[in-house]
């Protein structure tokens, strides 16, 4: 009984409580939402995303993070396509991209591994490089005529209603179970997450087990890649991109915490149960944007706590939450004297993070500054120096300290991209009031579309026309419709020529993308906006600022119009 009860008052437990409510909630909604055929269409549509959350359990719980996966997916995804192309079969190509996916996942190793550097810095780099390879291999065109067969593995139903890659999700799942929880593997990753120097001196193989997370992981992505391919009949250099985002927030919403040593297959699961049903039973009882805005946006919160709640009710640890509050003994004469003002009663880690960003913020902290060695901060802020690590690797995460082997911690210019990785992740639930989401992108995307009349290629401009031709060829294909619009937008955003325009409009899209599906399921509204899109396309083919401005805010009004008739509100 003790076991239970322990298990039921687990973060896992309240996850399971929160899928058994769910479940009942979006069958009281909707009647076709229990049906095997919408239980697997839950999946299908996140199933390559939800394959790679499994390999990305082991990562994150190893201490480690990889961002490269979705980089890897499109790397996989077009280098099939590729080599079919040049006239290999496709059944001899796929042991090949599997191999190279095997061959990223060791690259990435070999710099954290043997070269020492952080994995999140090596990872977002070759998420760049990686993506990179992508879009040299098939340019910017897109390549199918994959034979039937592989089409078919992503397409239609492999044993019964179950598609193939269903299946290998639900066998995966299982052997990551087992692997994980019940095998010494399993218990060499969790301890070196949880303290890689006691796993150096314990004699555990760090080096080893790291590179064969990094190699499984990109493996594992590659599959996915394939799997992708099959199911779209096609590849672009920008397929899954910004999958990263999505795979590490089901992650984390498992339990997982983000600093290594605590989670498990089991909280993932729950978690990717929890994700796709909560959108899947939204769409089907057609609730509402305030209430889709409410329910997305408090499943936010635990991601950013649920990792740091171990046991429902019990006590926090020493070094995680105990909040030691011993006199402190200050720098003599140094403006870091503020970092010795008493911690409190909260976590300590999370204190000693707020300290050094109110240091930044007040200008006591510098770019470039370096922080006192590890053994005199932790003295000063009167912590234990594990404590003292977990917050100096959360504002390394943050991106704003840089920590050198050997060199301590040292103060980072920030970088913008970093930084807006929170809300990233925050986008990447969904949240957001539609309403609100495009009355912004009406008052944001016609100053894109004036920029990008002027800055536009004509690469660009031929593959806008290729778009708007294949929505007015099949105004039917409400998916087709769907695909070809973000593409659409995207590429207009590109054209703007400005990074930061183009990563604010990237994030308004994601968070109207709910509102997007809601109308472009009807005819008539798919109708009209391919009607704007061609007003649109005319106007920055003319190099047509003005025109293309009035164009596009036109056409976020009549969206805003359209999305307002499909939800009623």
């Amino acid at each position: 009984m003790t076991a239970l009860r322990d298990r039921l008052m687990s973060w896992e437990g309240f996850l399971l409580l929160v899928l058994a409510v769910l479940y009942l909630g979006n069958a009281l909604a909707s009647p076709v939402f229990l049906t095997v055929g919408n239980q697997i269409n839950l999946f299908q549509l996140s199933i390559e995303k939800v394959i790679v959350a499994l390999a990305m359990t082991f990562v994150i719980i190893n201490g480690e993070i990889d961002l490269s996966v979705a980089s890897v997916m499109g790397l996989a995804a077009c280098l099939f396509g590729w080599l079919v192309e040049q006239g290999l079969p496709a059944w001899g190509a796929i042991p090949l991209v599997l191999l190279a996916g095997a061959a990223c996942g060791a690259f990435n190793a070999l710099w954290i591994v043997r070269a020492g550097l952080p994995s999140l810095v090596v990872t977002l780099a070759t998420l760049i490089g990686f993506r990179g390879l992508a879009r040299i291999l098939v340019e910017d065109r897109g390549i199918g005529g994959f034979p039937d067969w592989f089409n078919k593995l992503g397409q239609q139903p492999l044993l019964g209603p179950l598609p193939l890659a269903l299946m290998l999700w639900a066998v995966m799942a299982l052997a990551a179970w087992v692997l994980l929880e019940r095998t010494a593997f399993g218990r060499k990753v969790t301890v070196i997450g949880a303290n890689r120097a006691v796993a150096e001196f314990s004699g555990l193989p760090v080096g080893r087990v790291k590179t064969t997370l990094f190699v499984a992981s990109s493996t594992v992505a590659a599959l996915a890649g394939l799997l992708y391919a099959a199911r779209l009949g096609a590849v672009r250099g920008d397929i899954a991109q910004g999958f990263e985002l999505d795979i590490i927030t089901i992650v984390l919403l498992g339990g997982v915490s983000i600093f290594g040593g605590v989670g498990s297959i089991t909280g993932t699961v729950l978690a990717i149960l929890i994700v796709l049903s909560l959108r899947n039973g939204m769409q089907l009882a057609n609730l509402t944007g305030h209430i889709q805005s409410g329910i997305l946006g408090g499943a936010a919160d635990p991601v950013g706590h649920g990792a740091h709640l171990p046991r429902l009710g019990a006590a926090p640890s020493a070094s995680r939450g105990s909040g030691m509050t011993e006199p402190a003994i200050p720098f003599a004469a140094d403006p870091l004297a503020g970092l010795a003002a008493p911690l409190g009663r909260k976590t300590a880690s999370e204190l000693v993070v707020t300290r050094v960003l109110d240091l930044m913020r007040a200008g006591h902290l510098k770019p470039g500054d370096r922080l006192p060695p590890e053994r005199e901060l932790a003295r000063t802020l009167a912590v234990s120096r594990p404590t003292l690590r977990e917050a100096l690797r959360a504002l390394s995460i943050l991106g704003v300290l840089e920590i050198r082997h050997g060199g301590g911690a040292i103060v980072a210019a920030p970088d913008p991209g970093e930084l807006l990785q929170p809300l990233d992740l925050f986008v990447s639930l969904g949240a957001g009031d539609m309403v609100a989401v495009f009355e912004a992108r009406i008052a944001f995307e016609p100053l894109i579309a004036a920029r990008a009349a002027e800055g536009l290629t004509a690469d660009q401009l031929a593959r806008l026309s290729e778009l708007v031709a294949a929505q007015t060829a099949h105004p039917e294909d409400a998916e087709l419709f769907h695909d070809t619009d973000i593409e659409l937008h995207k590429t207009i955003l590109d054209a703007a020529g400005n990074p930061y325009l183009t990563r604010f409009g990237r994030l308004l899209q994601v968070l109207g993308d709910q509102g997007r599906k809601a109308y472009q399921k009807r005819r008539h509204l798919r109708l009209r906006s391919i009607a704007d899109h061609q007003t649109l396309i005319a106007a920055l083919g003319a190099r047509d600022a003005e025109a293309a401005q009035r164009a596009m805010r036109q056409h976020m009004v009549n969206v805003l119009a359209a999305i307002r008739e499909a939800t009623g509100r």
